[in-house]
């Protein structure tokens, strides 16, 4: 069930280009709307760790760790095919495609779904 109660017109397709970001107040909560590899993210800026505003966190690559037969760390790599956002506040990390706490999966963020009609940015 969406934290949206209805479709809200919340920006253009213009306002999230170049890795910008709409923050809109929707049914009195602060979302936040990026774009990231052609595709629309909305969630609601609150962490759930701290309730710092997580979506004025940069965007990062998850990190591995490439391990030897031993299972000793020789190297520490970005992982592109799995993008976060980290809380601005603490540092927690949170998965875009799902909003889940990468190091604690009982938090998550609240998902909004955005979609383009045209130029116009909805969410509902």
């Amino acid at each position: 069930m969406s934290i949206v109660s209805q479709r809200t017109r919340v920006g253009v397709r213009a306002e999230v280009a170049d890795n910008k970001r709409i923050m809109a107040h929707v049914d009195g909560r602060e979302i936040v709307v990026f774009e990231h590899r052609g595709r629309l993210y909305g969630f609601e800026n609150l962490c759930p760790h701290m309730g710092g505003p997580v979506c004025e966190g940069k965007l990062a690559p998850r990190v591995e760790a490439v391990l030897d037969s031993d299972g000793a760390v020789i190297e520490e790599r970005f992982d592109k095919n799995e993008w976060r956002i980290v809380c601005p506040w603490h540092g927690v990390e949170f998965k875009i495609e799902d909003g889940v706490c990468a190091a604690d999966p009982k938090y998550r963020l609240r998902r909004i779904e955005a979609n383009y009609d045209g130029d116009d940015i909805y969410v509902s």
